[in-house]
């Protein structure tokens, strides 16, 4: 899974990134579009990697309650990991103290979410989450009072304020409740999500749109060199939370959205 989507691109993904390109009315915004598309099909033809920073390795297991599994699996799950980065002559990019920042040398630890489910399903979601659009991610805890627009202002702004740090153009997820740790694991596991697809909570919605218009609509563009295209694709989801809160996180990925589903 990880030698692939390093290589890659989700079809959704790429066909997002090639619409935009058809309707950019900026010349350079066209050029740069063009360029992460021809990225794309060299690297998945030579099979090279589709940017240098190949991420964290960002893995949600939905085990099935029915589902037994044989031995370590949190292990298995990281054999694989480390397999990929150095088979695939991938960037290791994790480090095992934040502060003296000594590199692991295999790319892990990886960040490992499992959920139990009912049934007899073994899903698993792997993305290679970038260190530059990770660090645009954001968590907020909000008064309760928030309105829905404000809710959509804050996180256009912060968003607009980062303009190309994040390497835009951009996907974007917006969890709405829960909690300071719930929230901003629901909201990385909307980027699972293809392109297009709806929520269904109205709210949520109706702030995933507002926020998509107005990164659109600030200029910033492709890499941040301005444009008409400056997101691609944002997902919302609400939780229930605490009466006295209203945490928002949002979780950021750059144009390079590689993530990949395995449904045993």
């Amino acid at each position: 899974m990880f030698l692939e989507m390093n290589r890659r691109l989700p079809r959704d993904v790429f066909n997002v990134i090639k619409s935009a390109h058809k309707r950019e009315t900026h010349k350079v915004a066209r050029t740069i579009l063009k360029q992460i598309l021809d990225n794309a099909e060299i690297a998945e033809k030579e099979g090279l990697a589709l940017c240098q920073d190949t991420g964290t390795a960002v893995i949600y297991i939905e085990k099935g309650e029915k589902v037994l599994v044989n031995g370590n699996l949190i292990e298995a799950i990281e054999d694989g990991v480390e397999k990929a980065y150095i088979d695939g002559f991938y960037r290791k990019s994790m480090v095992k103290h934040p502060l003296d920042r000594v590199n692991t040398n295999n790319n892990l630890p990886a960040s490992v979410h499992i959920e139990m489910v009912g049934g007899d399903d073994f899903v698993i979601m792997g993305m290679a989450k970038g260190g530059g659009s990770e660090n645009a991610s954001r968590v907020y805890m909000l008064n309760p009072t928030t309105t829905e627009d404000e809710v959509a202002d804050t996180v256009a702004e912060d968003l607009i304020e980062i303009g190309g740090r994040a390497c835009p153009p951009l996907f974007v997820g917006i969890c709405i409740g829960g909690d300071l740790t719930l929230a901003p694991s629901r909201a990385k596991q909307l980027l699972f999500r293809e392109v297009g697809k709806k929520s269904g909570d109205l709210i949520s919605d109706r702030i995933a749109s507002k926020v998509k218009e107005r990164l659109n609509r600030s200029g910033v563009g492709p890499m941040g060199l301005g444009g008409d295209t400056t997101c691609l694709e944002v997902w919302a989801d609400a939780l229930p939370c605490h009466i006295a809160s209203l945490p928002v996180a949002v979780s950021v990925c750059c144009h390079s959205l590689r993530r990949a589903v395995v449904r045993i």
